[in-house]
């Protein structure tokens, strides 16, 4: 990965733990997905996708995650 992309992911990612910060799981969960899509080597990024289904009581979901 370049460095211009690994600073853009790691802005996106920034993006969404301050989202997470926030309460806001919904929005967290769906952008999760959204770079899941783009960048599926980035595993941190299954780790706040669980998280966030998991604040939001969608355990079987996140369980398959962690």
């Amino acid at each position: 990965m370049d460095k211009n992309l690994q600073e853009k992911v790691k802005k996106e990612i920034e993006i969404i733990m301050n989202l997470y910060k926030s309460g806001d799981n919904i929005t967290v969960e769906n952008k999760a997905k959204i770079l899941i899509k783009k960048y599926p080597n980035i595993f941190i990024l299954y780790n706040i996708l669980g998280l966030a289904l998991s604040n939001q009581k969608k355990n079987r979901r996140s369980n398959n995650l962690l």
